[in-house]
């Protein structure tokens, strides 16, 4: 469950930032829509390739040389659980630079670092239960992410736009990822015992693993 929440928590940025990146942009910067919606979608796109590859890359890396003493449940929560806090720690001045380029600069840390997370999750989330119940888990997992993430996170976002001003409604949705960090934090520590297992790389699983993060 603290892999599934901290995904919602990952979603709720993620589905804030697609639905009002642009219009936030645009307001926040003076800038035209097309200008705000190419630079959105250039960063997001090349973030999107190069983060999700490097998380990859780095579960495979890091599973191969730590097979001896850690788990690869334990090795994706971490992965996780890292780039996230960097994502949110980068983030919570972005909604403050007064300049577009410097904006789009942290945003590219920031979506980078984000995405980084993305392979990892999903395979911890599979590895914390048995093989046969995977694809349940997966199920479970994207319920709970579209319930508290991508779907009432535009909503509140427009509401706070309206209340709070643009800045403000930004800087909720960038800080939100502490909760994402928190939860996969929790998800590494209780994975940090979990059994090794060296034929699948982790079907095998404590009790206390399989009951706490499924």
């Amino acid at each position: 469950m603290c892999l599934s929440f901290g995904f919602s928590a990952f979603m709720f940025t993620v589905g804030g930032f697609g639905f009002w990146g642009p219009a936030l942009i645009q307001f926040i910067y003076d800038t035209s829509q097309t200008v705000s919606t190419i630079a959105f979608g250039a960063v997001t796109v090349v973030c999107g390739i190069f983060g999700t590859l490097i998380g990859g890359l780095a579960l495979d890396y890091l599973t191969v040389r730590w097979a001896k003493s850690r788990s690869r449940l334990f090795v994706a929560s971490l992965l996780s659980a890292a780039p996230i806090a960097v994502s949110w720690a980068v983030g919570v001045g972005a909604p403050w630079v007064n300049n577009l380029a410097g904006f789009l600069a942290m945003l590219t840390i920031i979506e980078l670092f984000l995405l980084m997370s993305t392979a990892p999750c999903n395979v911890a989330v599979m590895d914390s239960v048995p093989a046969s119940l995977r694809g349940q888990a997966v199920a479970v997992l994207w319920a709970i992410t579209h319930a508290f993430g991508d779907f009432p996170s535009p909503l509140l976002m427009g509401w706070w736009n309206d209340t709070i001003g643009h800045r403000w409604s930004l800087w909720i949705c960038v800080c939100w990822l502490i909760f994402g960090a928190i939860l996969w934090s929790v998800a590494t520590v209780l994975s940090r015992n979990d059994v090794v297992n060296d034929d699948d790389g982790g079907d095998e699983r404590d009790v206390e693993s399989k009951d706490v993060e499924g």
